[in-house]
């Protein structure tokens, strides 16, 4: 679900060869895994995370670990690049040139598997 180092890089149009930003790149990555799950009001797992099911119903105990579609993982994928992409390229909050603040672009991508 998540992207590797190297998915980041080519987002980036980085050399992957070139690890003079990988520490940078991987903070990018944790506080977007952890901002989409806050965007989504959800705990988000990698496949090999347990979780508790009901034993009658086999459904999980809790509403918010419900899994997600296969094609989910896909589209948090592309907001994560996208949203370090965009952390990347703007190290802060504001544009300098018009003091504006930039607009983010990965909510589309997430909206439907938001949990209210």
């Amino acid at each position: 679900m998540w992207p590797t180092l190297n998915d980041i890089k080519k987002q980036c149009v980085l050399d992957e060869d070139d690890t003079s930003d990988d520490e940078l790149l991987t903070i990018y990555l944790f506080a977007a895994r952890n901002h989409i799950s806050q965007k989504l009001n959800r705990k988000l797992v990698d496949l090999t995370s347990q979780i508790e099911v009901d034993s009658e119903t086999g459904l999980p105990v809790n509403e918010y670990d419900l899994a997600l579609d296969t094609d989910a993982g896909h589209s948090i994928k592309l907001a994560a690049l996208l949203v370090i992409g965009h952390w990347y390229l703007n190290r802060e909050s504001t544009d300098t040139l018009t003091i504006k603040e930039v607009p983010m672009s990965f909510n589309a991508l997430l909206e439907s598997y938001r949990v209210y």
